[in-house]
């Protein structure tokens, strides 16, 4: 069974890019024994038996309520805007050029 300790407690954080920084001590200590909790529950169910169980069946047999994609007569009438280029919608800048990751 995985055990997640200290080091894989950190290489989640860099995974998941939250800053183990921004977790206490107490915090992290809890989120372990959770997570660990959690996998031993998972562990639990691993060993169950289920060779005898069934394949689950639905009891109402599946239909396809899809239909044909039609377009829209009203999708078909282009729309201009005042500030649009070359078929593109001009907006402005919400993002610094700073701040781009």
């Amino acid at each position: 069974m995985i055990k997640i300790d200290d080091n894989l407690l950190n290489y989640l954080f860099n995974l998941a890019r939250i800053p183990a920084s921004r977790l206490s001590l107490v915090q992290k200590q809890k989120l372990k024994k959770d997570l660990n909790t959690i996998l031993g529950y998972i562990n639990k169910l691993n060993k169950l038996d289920t060779s005898s169980v069934k394949p689950f069946h639905r009891p109402y047999p599946l239909e396809d309520i899809g239909h044909d994609d039609q377009p829209d007569p009203s999708s078909q009438t282009p729309i201009k805007f005042a500030n649009q280029k070359d078929g593109y919608l001009i907006v402005n800048r919400i993002i610094d050029k700073d701040n781009e990751d």
